[in-house]
């Protein structure tokens, strides 16, 4: 490693070497000269260079001109060589086959990659094939070894026994059972008489108070000073209208036909003629 290194790194040294002390000793007299002689031959061969497209001579001037450049690192004198500037009028119009050339590169070496796997999956595939046959057989031998010991334990804990363990076991789970049910039966029963006590209590209730709001109503209507409110007929009522709900009242609270008390009768009997006489 250390011999191939040794040239490389001492031509580079070299290179920067030579061109820095040249560098310094350019004056006016001798720029003009070096920019006119080394630009024609840079010229011209960067023209040469850049005239042909084909891919092959345009790798075949790149390397021609990296070649010659590696030559004149080595020497005493770069700026003042000619084939220098030829060396770069090569190179500089063929830098961008570098990069075409790392892109073939790329795609062969991509290309090779991919059908070396694809040939290497193509020897493994029968391997991989035999490996999942081999597992899938696996499993189902286990799985009828698993079904095997569930139906011997199966059949020996559901033995004679077992089975009249479970008998008795069934017959106090129905027993507990059918009492809940009773129980539960009980208690709707207990609700449902419950429920029909408090419905005639509140039945009761409404009945009373209908009854007392009927008496208060009828209160107030002998207790009225509206006598057509007393006799219960419309202020637009005719006036046989008036003394057929005046009959109609006479049948009702009359003192020896009414079921009322006869002094309170009598009372009313009264209200209901002082309104006949007004209205009638």
């Amino acid at each position: 490693m250390h011999d191939f290194l040794s040239p490389i790194l001492f031509r580079v040294q070299n290179l920067f070497t030579v061109l820095s002390a040249e560098i310094q000793h350019i004056n006016s007299d001798n720029i003009i000269n070096l920019a006119l002689n080394g630009g024609v031959v840079f010229a011209f061969f960067f023209f040469i260079s850049r005239f042909f497209r084909a891919y092959i001579l345009r790798l075949g001037f790149f390397m021609f001109g990296a070649w010659v450049l590696w030559v004149v690192s080595a020497q005493k004198s770069i700026l003042h060589d000619f084939d220098f500037y030829g060396g770069l009028g090569l190179i500089l119009p063929q830098l961008e086959i570098v990069e075409i050339t790392y892109l073939l590169l790329k795609e062969r070496t991509l290309f090779v990659y991919n059908q070396f796997v694809g040939l290497l999956l193509l020897l493994v595939s029968p391997l991989v094939w035999l490996y999942h046959t081999c597992v899938k057989l696996f499993e189902y031998i286990k799985a009828k070894q698993r079904g095997r010991a569930n139906k011997q334990a199966y059949e020996k804990y559901y033995s004679e026994d077992f089975k009249e363990q479970q008998k008795e076991e069934w017959e106090k789970e129905q027993a507990r059972q059918d009492e809940q049910t009773q129980r539960e039966f009980r208690e709707r029963e207990a609700k449902r008489e419950q429920q029909k006590r408090e419905s005639h209590r509140e039945n009761e209730e409404q009945k009373k108070e209908y009854k007392q709001q009927q008496e208060n109503k009828t209160h107030f209507r002998w207790d009225s000073s509206n006598y057509y409110e007393v006799l219960g007929v419309e202020k637009t009522a005719t006036k046989k209208e008036i003394k057929k709900a005046y009959y109609k009242l006479i049948k009702i609270y009359h003192p020896d036909l009414a079921l009322v008390n006869k002094d309170k009768a009598e009372e009313i009997m009264k209200k209901i003629n002082n309104a006949y006489d007004v209205i009638g």
